[in-house]
């Protein structure tokens, strides 16, 4: 790590995705952090590939409130979030599936991730308690700026909830110093500029992304954003501590609905054999 920067105190939230994280890195692996939109395409088939990735061997498993804009999504997750929106889905569907699933397994980190405006609606005491009530252990909102993040991070962390922070390809010095002073639990790497989507290879763009935040602080870095195939996985096992897949969990391999339990499972599969397969190459070539 380069120049160091003061870190302050992260939530109890944050501190146990960072925790599971930090289990599988010590292991020499990588971990997985798979993304699905909540109530897509409606709430019990929603309930059923959450189960699905947390039994395909999630670390943590990040989980989209649906949202009629969501500006950051590219055309497959932004389908999702419509469908989902179209079965009577959004912030309650959300916290009651996420309070279900955590019931099962208690110990699985949950990531929420929405835009800010469902956040704001209620007020942000009242969000957060929401949120923390049901299950959730950190948030992630793509659409609110680190400079004006504050207050929502002191709303969650009263909640005992982490706010994890983005870095991107375009995050200049002063903005990766101001990161690493808020970081926790595990710091979103974009891949690449745009919006989400699945690729066959990650972007060569998320090696300098996770080079500039590991130059500021140790919190783990996960990289997101078109991490489409077991191939792209592994890549990008090879850069960072965790990797995140989305929209490849969300797109349709045939007709219009998304895939069901079963292949997420197999997909997640292959990706996790995919990573381990190159983390262990890289130790044996080291």
């Amino acid at each position: 790590m380069g120049e160091a920067h003061v870190r302050a105190p992260s939530a109890a939230g944050a501190r146990r995705v960072e925790a599971a994280i930090r289990r599988r890195t010590a292991r020499g692996e990588r971990a997985l952090v798979p993304f699905l939109t909540a109530g897509d395409p409606s709430e019990g088939e929603s309930l059923e590939r959450l189960r699905a990735c947390a039994d395909a061997g999630a670390d943590v498993l990040e989980v989209g409130l649906p949202f009629s804009d969501p500006v950051a999504d590219g055309p497959t997750l932004q389908a999702a979030a419509f469908r989902a929106l179209a079965a009577g889905g959004g912030t309650e569907t959300t916290f009651r599936l996420v309070s279900r699933l955590k019931a099962e397994r208690p110990d699985l980190p949950v990531v929420l991730l929405t835009y800010l405006n469902p956040v704001l609606r209620p007020g942000l005491e009242a969000f957060m308690a929401r949120a923390a009530g049901a299950g959730v252990d950190a948030l992630l909102v793509p659409d609110l700026s680190l400079e004006e993040s504050d207050p929502v991070r002191r709303a969650a962390h009263a909640a005992e909830l982490g706010l994890l922070p983005f870095a991107a390809p375009t995050t200049g010095p002063g903005r990766l110093a101001r990161l690493a002073e808020v970081a926790e639990g595990f710091v979103y790497c974009v891949a690449r500029l745009g919006v989400t989507g699945a690729n066959e290879e990650v972007a060569e763009s998320a090696a300098a992304v996770v080079r500039g935040v590991r130059g500021v602080t140790d919190v783990p870095c996960a990289i997101g954003f078109g991490i489409g195939t077991p191939q792209a996985a592994a890549g990008a096992a090879r850069l960072a501590d965790a990797v995140i897949v989305g929209s490849a969990l969300a797109a349709p391999a045939a007709g219009d609905g998304p895939p069901d339990a079963r292949s997420i499972a197999d997909l997640l599969g292959a990706m996790r054999r995919a990573m381990d397969e190159r983390t262990r190459a890289g130790q044996e070539g080291s």
